[in-house]
């Protein structure tokens, strides 16, 4: 009597790109909703709730590696040398990456629950969904000792979870025969988890670079940025070298979180007589970015903050390595390139 829906999917993929025994990956999906207020008319009649909708579903999904995972190939270079007599030397090499004959497609699977409503002669509208989302068996590369032969492979290993929030609340203001204004607040919250790598293997690099980049780290959210943190003491004090520069901290750290807290959005739509305009602000909340083309300016004094005199001799605060307050005099110049982003916590 369209109140109650159940909807169910089933879907098969086959890939080229793994061994024949792992190309089928079957993977089904199902959710079911009930609308209260046409299944009870009378829900609908006060003139404050005109729509009701309790939703849940639970569904899956698949992903596949890139070509070329699975097996060793030979790599062919042609013209590789060409000799003082002019003779051409080809030469083929076993590639660095390991094959794995057994590696499976990667799934992700993820339950969601939700509500709809609209009050006030569906002037106003709430939509909000939470959600959990596990991803297990991710493809990930994974480095070997080079006395293997190889350098890397690549395993079915990870496992990330991700849960979260979002909701949206719409308003029409006005709405007339020639005019409407009418905008949504919308407001999206996700965490998520590393619960997992390979055994043995508590963190890999996802982006970046040796000294500074995003990892993926047991316990930690997904894509955290380590660097190389500059030494503190236990008031919290940065400490200088011998030179009276911010020492650096042999292995690397966390210095930051590039995931936000949480993400907001006003949407506005406004017609009149068959126009429409329409605009939209987002703000932020969190999420750490590291620029190495700002950070090549600063250094260089080429941003308006440091239009300073940079041969000025300077004394940078923080202590030395026994604990005393740092009197160690410093050239700028050299500071800039070497400790200028510390007091933001680098």
């Amino acid at each position: 009597r369209n109140f109650l829906y159940v909807n169910l999917q089933a879907r098969n993929d086959w890939t080229s790109t793994l061994e024949p025994d792992n190309r089928s990956q079957f993977y089904p999906s199902a959710s079911v909703s009930f609308i209260p207020t046409d299944a009870f008319p009378g829900m609908a009649t006060s003139g404050v709730l005109n729509y009701l909708k309790l939703r849940v579903g639970y569904g899956t999904s698949a992903g596949y590696p890139n070509p070329y995972q699975t097996r060793n190939f030979l790599v062919a270079n042609t013209r590789q040398f060409i000799t003082g007599g002019g003779t051409i030397l080809n030469t083929n090499a076993i590639a660095n990456r390991l094959g794995n004959p057994d590696l499976t497609p990667e799934l992700h699977t993820e339950l969601e629950g939700g509500i709809e409503a609209r009050f006030l002669q569906n002037r106003v509208g709430l939509d909000l969904s939470v959600y959990n989302k596990r991803s297990s068996d991710l493809i990930i590369d994974l480095d070997l000792d080079p006395s293997t032969g190889a350098t890397n492979t690549t395993v079915n290993a990870a496992e990330l979870v991700n849960r979260g929030i979002e909701a949206a609340l719409n308003f029409t203001p006005v709405r007339s025969q020639d005019f409407q204004w009418d905008f949504t607040l919308n407001f999206t919250r996700n965490r998520s988890n590393v619960e997992e790598i390979f055994p043995g293997v508590d963190q890999v690099a996802i982006a970046g670079y040796t000294n500074l980049g995003n990892f993926a780290i047991v316990g930690e959210q997904y894509g955290i940025m380590q660097g190389l943190p500059y030494v503190r003491d236990e008031a919290g004090q940065l400490v200088v070298n011998s030179v009276g520069e911010y020492q650096e901290a042999g292995n690397l750290g966390i210095i930051g979180d590039p995931n936000p807290n949480y993400q907001a959005n006003w949407i506005n739509n406004i017609t009149w007589k068959g126009l429409r305009f329409s605009f939209q602000w987002q703000y932020q909340d969190g999420g750490d970015i590291f620029s190495s083309t700002i950070q090549a300016m600063m250094a260089r004094g080429n941003t308006v903050d440091t239009d300073v005199d940079r041969f000025q001799p300077i004394i940078l605060p923080g202590v030395k390595a026994d604990g005393a307050p740092n009197d160690i005099q410093t050239y700028m110049g050299d500071s800039f390139f070497s400790a200028y982003l510390a007091d933001e916590g680098g």
